[in-house]
């Protein structure tokens, strides 16, 4: 994670900076209570749903008809998870990464009900919403520092209606397959590494993250800012 230090060092190497870096959001969190040796499976529950927590912090627990699985997830984005209390679901958590991040999707017999990526790629994304729902839009900013160069970029996503570019803190409602979601935007921006940079267990990655939510009705489009205290989401030793 970047503390204090190590963010002010950052941006004080800062060499190269073009139009306004769009704020990113803390990343998402995924963990499962269960977690143990083998913890890198990809893993997939099923059973009735029942959600606790507020904001954006949640406990999901699931009974599969044997044993209650609890599943705390934070979300960035502000998304109301309550909405999924008593549904009768199946929730895969994927692969876990080097740095113990997951990505979630939950799905019952309406379809994807609640996503949250913490990379595009994930299988557990492409299976709920297609490999190409959500890609990296337009460069709005660049940037470079002692370590790597930056481009961020807003979110594009494949919508009923066509392409949807979202910057990140933003959240708005898109339609895909006739269902409405409410979708906001984690982070979003590719990294160059620059040359003989020093790169702490070798170094970050290109980050495009977000979440969505089913829901009944279009709601008003909002931003979101980063949690006070938290660090933007980043893939990888920052």
């Amino acid at each position: 994670m970047l503390g204090p230090m190590l963010l002010t060092t950052l941006f004080a190497c800062q060499i190269i900076q073009n139009d306004e870096i769009p704020d990113q959001l803390e990343a998402t969190n995924v963990s499962l209570a269960s977690d143990s040796e083998d913890a890198e499976d990809e893993i997939t529950l099923n059973g009735m749903l029942q959600v606790s927590g507020s904001e954006r912090d949640f406990t999901l627990s699931l009974n599969d008809g044997e044993t209650d699985h609890s599943i705390e997830i934070h979300t960035p984005g502000e998304l109301d998870l309550s909405v999924l209390s008593g549904i009768e679901a199946s929730a895969t958590l994927s692969y876990m990464g080097l740095h113990g991040e997951r990505s979630m999707a939950i799905q019952d017999e309406s379809g994807p009900a609640f996503l949250s990526v913490v990379d595009h790629t994930d299988a557990v994304a492409t299976h709920a919403m297609g490999a190409n729902f959500a890609t990296w839009g337009d460069t709005v900013a660049t940037d470079s520092d002692s370590e790597y160069n930056w481009t961020y970029t807003t979110a594009l996503f494949e919508t009923d209606e066509g392409a949807v570019e979202l910057l990140p803190g933003e959240s708005d409602t898109i339609t895909v397959d006739g269902a409405s979601y409410q979708v906001a935007v984690v982070a979003a921006y590719k990294v160059e590494a620059r040359p003989r940079a020093a790169l702490p267990c070798g170094g970050i990655g290109d980050m495009l993250s977000y979440e969505l939510i089913r829901v009944d009705a279009p709601s008003e489009a909002m931003q979101v800012e980063r949690a006070t205290g938290l660090e933007m989401a980043h893939s990888g030793c920052l």
